[in-house]
Formats: structure tokens, sequence, C-alpha cells
């Protein structure tokens, strides 16, 4: 739960510096009841001009689990069961989309390609205001661990994740939306201790927003959650 105390605090922030908002809606266990109380209260709070909102964070992950290892013992539970599907998610975006009625929305924030064509698809026929997706380079844990500095930095790492948004940078394009990366960094789940906060990923990470802005991409939007890789985000 949010108070309303913060976003007359973020609305004062916004006025002050005329930085862009983005609200994120929660798609996966939150209400629709909910997100409208959140639209509400951003929208009373904080100038037209300079808001939109999200919809939904990485809903093609929503089935699955896995641990933190910055916050141990904890596990990041599925929101959905086995059958979630890309259809699923469709029918709850448009529905949402609808409910809301007209506000500045942006999305899908896939965090994989498994849905790619599918979501291309979507985005076309129905653009939202914004298109945007999650890219890291490497994973910090787990049994498909790859964050070292030899990954981070190879020839090939940042062109390779770039050309694999394609979907979302063909679909902007054909409808005359901006597209940005809406949350990246070094590793996922948290970065890697002595990888992510060292001068290899400060490196990285300029090349990275280098190269996306090249290919096209408005905006990279770097992840902070109190973590190994915030010094350099």
């Amino acid at each position: 739960f949010i108070p309303p105390s913060f976003f007359t605090t973020l609305g004062c922030l916004a006025r002050e510096t005329g930085a862009q908002v983005t609200v994120g809606l929660n798609l996966g266990d939150g209400t629709l009841q909910d997100a409208r109380t959140m639209v509400a209260e951003a929208q009373a709070n904080i100038p037209a001009s300079q808001l939109s909102f999200s919809l939904g964070n990485e809903p093609d992950l929503y089935t699955i689990s896995h641990p933190l290892w910055s916050e141990p013992g904890f596990i990041d539970r599925p929101v959905r069961g086995p059958s979630w599907t890309f259809s699923s998610y469709a029918r709850q975006w448009m529905s949402w989309r609808a409910m809301l009625g007209p506000v500045r929305i942006e999305g899908p924030d896939l965090a994989t390609g498994r849905w790619a064509a599918q979501a291309g698809r979507m985005l076309r026929a129905d653009p939202p205001d914004q298109m945007s997706a999650h890219m890291y380079p490497t994973v910090a844990s787990g049994p498909n661990a790859s964050a070292t500095p030899q990954r981070l930095l190879s020839r090939f790492s940042d062109l390779e994740q770039i050309n694999q948004l394609g979907w979302l940078l063909g679909a902007a394009r054909a409808v005359h939306r901006p597209a940005v990366i809406s949350e990246s960094n070094s590793a996922s789940r948290g970065g890697k201790p002595g990888l992510s906060d060292s001068p290899v990923a400060s490196i990285w990470s300029v090349r990275f927003v280098i190269d996306a802005l090249l290919h096209g991409y408005q905006q990279v939007y770097f992840h902070s959650a109190g973590v190994s890789y915030d010094p350099f985000v």
C-alpha cells in the first residue's frame, strides 16, 4: 500500500525537476480497484505532461519463482498458475486498459523473448503510448548464473542483447511510438558483489547506453534496489 503522502512528495519532486514519472500498476497480484486508486492519486499530484503508467512488470515470469541472494530466505513466488499464457496476459492487458480510461500507458515490460512474436503483434494492433522491455546482460545467481567480467565486457555482449529486443523496436517503429529499455543493469537478481559494484560495470553501462541510443531507443532506465549494482546507476 502506497499512502497518498507519497504522491504529494513525488508531485513536488516532479514539478521542481521537470522529470518524467512512470507509476507501476500491479497487474500480477493487484486488483483493478487498487490500480484505479493509484492512478487517481498520481493524477491529482503529478502534472499530466510528466506522468505515465506501466501496466504490469515482467508478466512472462509470473509463473516462476526464484531466490534473491541479497535477501536470504526470501523467495520471489509465482503470482500465476501454469495455465498463464500470453493469451491470458493479452486479455487482462486489454481489459485493464479499457477500464483505466485515457491514461498514458507504457509496456509490456517483458523480461524474456518467449512472447516476442505475439507481443509484437499485440503492440502493433493496440499500441501503448510508449513501448518498453527489460534487459540484463548476465544473471547473478542460480543454475543459469553468467555474471563474469569477461561476459559483461564481451565485444558483442551489448549488441547481442539489444538485437534480442528487435521485436520491440520493430513494433514501435511500425506505429510511430517511442521505445525504451525500462529496466536494466549489469546482472539480474540484484547484481553480483565484486562485479556489479566494480569499474567493470561502469564501463559496461556507458557502452550499453550508447549502443541502445544508436539503435533507436529513447532511453535506458537502470534498476536500483539497495543492492550491489547501485553505485553505478
